[in-house]
């Protein structure tokens, strides 16, 4: 008989942490696209200034009206076959997020002073992949940027809109960059997407001295809907 209890004891131990374990694992489900089909990710901006803004040297660069689009990651075959963006299938974990910046709204502000500028990326891209649930329709995401070889992001400044005299240049790398992020389900059938690449290694040139870092930060703040082959408007979200 005590035998018999001890084996059922035993056993009730096993469910219970079973059951905590398969819990655990359950709150933290990898959130995944989906969609009716393939889709371009297209994000208009959201937020307070700043939240969609890069920084570096203490200053920091925001254009107002920019856009992002998101697509497949492509694999190092396709990368080298340069092959071109390609649609993100429903299901996917991961994408990549391109910032289309509106250069006639693009101000740089250093200290006391501002300037016009343009935001060159050269191919680079965010690459962000979903990682676990936070609540109910709200995902937690990781990121980094990542650039063709020998590319890098390259930020000028200038006085004047009318870009004749450059003053400084930036330059930001995307070897040991990290971030995170947030993707939330909206009522809309869209996903507001926020977050920040960070340790971003750039360096710095012209007139406002020669300088390093590796503290530069991109930050992003957007409404994603997605659009199918057709080039139509069609809902999205996150699942589990």
């Amino acid at each position: 008989m005590i035998g018999n209890l001890k084996a059922l004891g035993a056993a009730l131990a096993a469910i219970a942490i079973l059951a905590a374990l398969t819990a655990g694992n359950a709150s933290a489900q990898q959130g995944q696209l989906t969609s009716d089909g393939p889709v371009t990710l297209a994000g208009t901006e959201i937020g307070e200034p700043g939240s969609n803004a890069l920084t570096m040297f203490g200053g920091k660069v925001e254009c107002p009206g920019s856009t992002y689009t998101g697509h497949k990651v492509l694999t190092a075959k396709e990368t080298e076959e340069e092959k071109g963006h390609q649609l993100l299938p429903s299901g996917s974990t991961e994408g990549t997020v391109t910032p289309h910046f509106n250069q006639a709204n693009c101000a740089a502000v250093s200290g006391e002073e501002e300037f016009s500028a343009t935001v060159t990326l050269n191919g680079c891209d965010v690459v962000l992949e979903s990682s676990e649930t936070i609540s109910e329709g709200e995902y937690a995401g990781t990121g980094a940027l990542q650039c063709p070889v020998g590319k890098v992001i390259e930020v000028d400044l200038f006085l004047g809109a009318s870009h004749g005299f450059m003053v400084c240049k930036f330059v930001g790398e995307a070897q040991g960059s990290s971030g995170v992020a947030t993707l939330t389900n909206t009522e809309k059938g869209t996903v507001e997407v926020t977050g920040a690449i960070t340790n971003i290694s750039g360096t710095q040139s012209g007139l406002c001295g020669s300088n390093e870092t590796e503290s530069g930060e991109l930050h992003f703040s957007a409404e994603v809907t997605g659009l199918n082959e057709a080039g139509e408007a069609t809902a999205i979200a996150v699942s589990d």
